[in-house]
């Protein structure tokens, strides 16, 4: 958003360094926004980055800003049932069973750090909180812990250089058909 007179606005997307991506040029997302609000797109290649924006109003830039670690890359939403969900250490369900879960090495493998499982709101969820998938991790929704997908991230993210992202829907003792 703005709040001050605009007639275009501009991004690009600059590749962090010692990560994959290509960067971009500025290109023209918007022109003539109204409202105090402007949206648009642009294209990257896979990698972590900087999105820098700039204002402009008679042809001089009048703001700008940026964002850290925008990833482009691969997101994986989880389903299925308990073993999808994963455990929570010391679980009193799991029969004081010790569980291992292990997080992600790779600082490019992330997850919504959000639980919903215990009071099963149905209503908006608070603006995600995005981490790295460390072992403490909950991945939101429903996930327990960060179970097996930490490692799986690593995996994906050493195999196709991009970042990944998991957002857990399972919920345990469903039925599947």
């Amino acid at each position: 958003n703005y709040y001050q007179a605009i007639d275009s606005m501009q991004a690009r997307l600059v590749a962090e360094q010692g990560y994959a991506g290509i960067s971009t040029n500025w290109v023209t997302i918007q022109r003539q926004p109204q409202g105090g609000i402007y949206q648009g797109g642009i294209q990257g290649t896979g990698g972590w980055y900087v999105l820098q924006v700039r204002g402009y109003y008679n042809g001089a830039i009048v703001t700008e800003n940026s964002v850290r670690r925008i990833g482009v890359g691969e997101v994986f939403i989880i389903t299925g049932q308990s073993n999808a969900q994963g455990i929570l250490n010391g679980d009193p369900e799991q029969d004081g069973k010790d569980f291992a879960y292990v997080g992600a090495q790779d600082d490019r493998v992330n997850a919504v750090n959000f639980d919903n499982t215990n009071t099963n709101s149905l209503e908006g969820p608070t603006s995600p909180q995005y981490q790295q998938l460390s072992a403490s991790v909950i991945i939101g929704p429903r996930g327990r812990s960060a179970w097996c997908w930490g490692v799986l991230g690593d995996l994906i993210a050493q195999q196709y250089q991009v970042p990944v992202l998991f957002i857990n829907t399972a919920w345990g003792a469903t039925t599947s058909f």
